[in-house]
């Protein structure tokens, strides 16, 4: 994913490094109700150990207990008795939404100033394994916090966001999430598939989320999320995602569509060099030359644990390594597209 579709420079990154998380900041904190069907065995993965968390905000969690319990801020709650031990449990998140309810819960602890939050990283589901689910995928998340934001404005932001991946006719349906209300299903026709598909949810986070946390009653926090595999899959014409993500992922393949590609400096105007939609020989949209970061040049370095992806014939197809930092990512070095951009098929695109 090019980092400019993001608006890098505008947004902050989330520090979305612990997979693992408690209950109460995966699901409580974003006034999700303990009886609610994603909090089961079934569709979450709880630790054994550790099972549990001791380290959380206790004015807060009480505060959120209320809530839940017998509502608040024009609220009438959930009217159950909520139970200490299930928020205390450890898991592995099922959103990177978790990371968004403890940026808010810091935020609301200072004088109050707009932010803009993105993050993109692992999430996991106790799912069953098929050709479009796995167990753990990818998350792109994104929020504003802004006095007096409207749905106009989440509507308009979308509308922004998705054009920089190539989908510019979008469509919006009315849906139901725990902490979002309004909530709406993100679609975008597909031209290769002549129909309409979902590529997204939305939603602006509730008050019996946002007050409990100490947020000026006046503020709004808009909020958007995709998976990362779904619209890869549908660029690239691939059916079973196992063969995008996991040991069945051909490198050569890799190296051909330029999936590594993500994180590299953008092309310029029009389509990135990160985008969802293949480029045209020779350059981006309008025609000019690109730009990608090149791995394997005489004159860069590779980080600590580097190595080499070798093809089955013993070609060295590319350079790799474990990046230490997000910053090490934006200082690559630059230069040409390959001369080969890939080809799809008329039914792929």
């Amino acid at each position: 994913m090019d980092l400019e579709i993001l608006c890098i420079e505008l947004f902050e990154e989330m520090p979305t490094n612990n997979y693992v998380e408690s209950s109460f900041w995966n699901f409580d904190a974003l006034f999700q109700p303990q009886q609610h069907p994603a909090r089961d065995s079934h569709d979450t993965f709880f630790l054994k150990v550790p099972s549990s968390t001791k380290m959380l905000p206790e004015d807060y969690v009480e505060r959120v207990k209320e809530i839940h319990e017998s509502g608040g801020y024009q609220s009438r709650g959930y009217g159950y008795d909520w139970k200490r031990e299930e928020a205390n449990k450890n898991l592995l998140r099922t959103h990177t939404t978790a990371v968004s309810s403890r940026m808010l819960y810091a935020l609301a602890q200072k004088p109050f100033a707009p932010k803009k939050y993105y993050s993109i990283d692992r999430v996991f589901r106790n799912e069953a394994v098929d050709r479009t689910h796995l167990a753990e995928f990818h998350q792109i998340e994104g929020l504003i916090c802004d006095r007096g934001l409207t749905l106009g404005d989440l509507i308009g932001v979308l509308h922004d966001f998705f054009s920089r991946l190539g989908m510019s006719k979008l469509r919006f349906k009315p849906a139901y999430n725990p902490y979002t209300e309004p909530s709406m299903e993100i679609f975008s026709y597909h031209e290769g598939f002549k129909k309409w598909v979902e590529v997204g949810n939305s939603g602006m986070f509730r008050p019996e989320m946002l007050l409990p946390m100490g947020l000026p009653e006046d503020v709004r926090v808009i909020a958007w999320g995709l998976s990362l595999e779904r619209p890869t899959m549908i660029l690239y014409g691939i059916d079973n995602i196992r063969d995008l993500f996991g040991p069945k992922v051909d490198l050569a393949e890799v190296v051909e569509y330029a999936f590594t590609a993500e994180f590299f400096e953008p092309v310029g105007a029009g389509i990135s060099a990160g985008g969802l939609f293949p480029l045209p020989p020779g350059g981006d949209s309008t025609g000019d030359p690109g730009v990608l970061g090149e791995l394997g040049d005489d004159d860069d370095e590779l980080p600590d644990g580097d190595g080499e992806i070798i093809a089955p014939d013993g070609d060295i197809l590319a350079g790799a390594g474990v990046f230490d930092s997000p910053e090490m990512l934006r200082e690559i070095p630059t230069g040409k597209l390959p001369e080969k951009s890939p080809e799809l098929k008329e039914e792929e695109v």
